[in-house]
């Protein structure tokens, strides 16, 4: 059996320290300016709390601090909606991993304390979400998806994309259609990508 590549680490992968040190804050820029232009309606159209709201910004910020200046990742402390097994298991793999706070603020442990930078990447990257879910609970805003207006803008660009691709795909499973297995492959996959 052939071994696993490395796991990639900030110290091992161009593309793990961009996606640390460049993406992940953007993403939570981002996520900060959405969260204030559309506080108005939230708080009008959703009926969410504008102290949430504040708070959750406030905590979306901090989270971006942790990840630009390598702080020490954290246990999770919030049961995400819909999740009750959900903080048992990350907590577990947290502590597997090294992870004893419970808040960055914390200086009780040693300089060795697990770091942004010094897991692997993709263990990360999910905990940065979760880590944002976490943030969502502690703002008591229920199953409110801090991504939805990202997630809503997206689609609407894609429709034309999604309508041309779901033609596409009317044609070819017409019993008529010649085209080779390899060309309708190639096609889905560079609409996927």
């Amino acid at each position: 059996m052939e071994a696993l590549p490395p796991k990639l680490t900030f110290e091992n992968s161009p593309f793990a320290l961009k996606t640390i040190t460049q993406r992940w804050p953007v993403i939570l820029a981002q996520l900060i300016d959405s969260l204030y232009r559309n506080r108005i309606q939230y708080h009008e159209v959703d009926a969410l709390d504008l102290e949430g709201i504040k708070t959750l910004t406030g905590a979306i910020g901090q989270l971006r601090y942790e990840v630009t200046t390598n702080k020490t990742i954290t246990l999770l402390s919030s049961v995400v909606d819909g999740c009750d097994n959900d903080l048992d298991l990350w907590n577990s793999l947290l502590r597997n991993s090294g992870v004893l706070l419970t808040t960055s603020r914390d200086r009780t442990v040693g300089l060795d304390h697990p770091t942004w930078f010094s897991l692997p990447w993709l263990f990360v990257e999910c905990y940065l979400y979760r880590r944002i879910m976490d943030c969502v609970a502690l703002s008591q805003l229920g199953n409110f998806d801090p991504f939805a207006v990202k997630k809503r803008s997206g689609l609407m660009k894609s429709e034309s994309l999604v309508t041309q691709l779901l033609s596409f795909l009317s044609v070819s499973q017409n019993p008529q259609c010649v085209l080779p297995t390899d060309t309708l492959f190639t096609v889905f996959l560079q609409a996927a990508l």
